[in-house]
């Protein structure tokens, strides 16, 4: 229990850099309210440049402030709370402390024949924490390399606005 209150209490959030056209930030602004809640924007991730439809509730600017300046394409810096990342360390920390603690049980009561029961139990935990382990891997890596301010166009429920002009975006 404690430790779900604390890897809620502590989200892993992922940060990512990325260019959105000024065009895209206007039509935006357009938008009432509760549209732009769920819009979607097109943008281009930064670190590697590759085309991305950027969550607009994840924008840390006002989009009508964004969209009144000079620079095109407009870069933007997001951050949002991952669960994939946060349930993948979780796991892979609470699996690597079993398996720590079992292998060294384990590896203590190896020539202990009075110890048998403690040596096999602790034997059978050191083996049951690879699967946490392997699946908050990936988890970990799912969370980090698929960022959660990113979303499909299709996904129902999620108003995208389409790129105007000369894209950066290699559609």
């Amino acid at each position: 229990m404690a430790a779900v209150v604390l890897a809620q209490a502590s989200a892993c959030t992922v940060s990512e850099r990325y260019l959105v056209e000024r065009s895209s930030l206007a039509a935006l602004a357009a938008l009432p309210p509760p549209e732009q809640a769920t819009a979607v924007l097109p943008a281009t991730r930064t670190s590697d440049g590759k085309p991305a439809w950027l969550r607009a509730r994840d924008l840390p600017v006002v989009p009508a402030t964004a969209a009144a300046g000079d620079a095109d394409p407009v870069p933007i810096a997001t951050s949002a709370r991952a669960p994939r990342v946060t349930a993948g360390a979780v796991l892979t920390i609470v699996g690597s402390v079993c398996s720590i603690v079992g292998t060294s049980v384990f590896l203590a009561t190896l020539n202990d024949p009075a110890r048998r029961d403690l040596n096999l139990a602790f034997g059978i935990l050191e083996l049951t924490a690879e699967p946490e382990m392997i699946a908050g891997t990936i988890l970990w890596v799912r969370g980090l390399t698929r960022p959660p301010q990113e979303a499909r166009p299709q996904t129902p429920g999620l108003h995208p606005i389409p790129p105007s002009g000369p894209s950066l975006l290699r559609w």
